[in-house]
């Protein structure tokens, strides 16, 4: 699967102050490409970092296609 890595980051604002930053990120040894969901509460000032793989990724997009289809 080919990524576009031109494309920007997205934010969520959640109803008490949640924020869901989803971006394009990549690892190192072993090289792996994919996207991190930041999930961050600035009440606590927490933040969790969640990465997901290609595949993972994918497996995402199709079960939130799944989910809400194209009418």
């Amino acid at each position: 699967m080919k990524i576009d890595r031109n494309v920007k980051r997205i934010e969520f604002q959640g109803e008490e102050g949640e924020t869901l930053v989803v971006h394009y990120d990549n690892r190192g040894e072993p090289y792996r490409q994919g996207v991190t969901l930041d999930l961050r509460n600035s009440d606590i000032e927490r933040e969790v970092a969640v990465f997901l793989e290609n595949r993972e990724a994918c497996e995402l997009r199709d079960f939130l296609n799944r989910m809400y289809p194209r009418e």
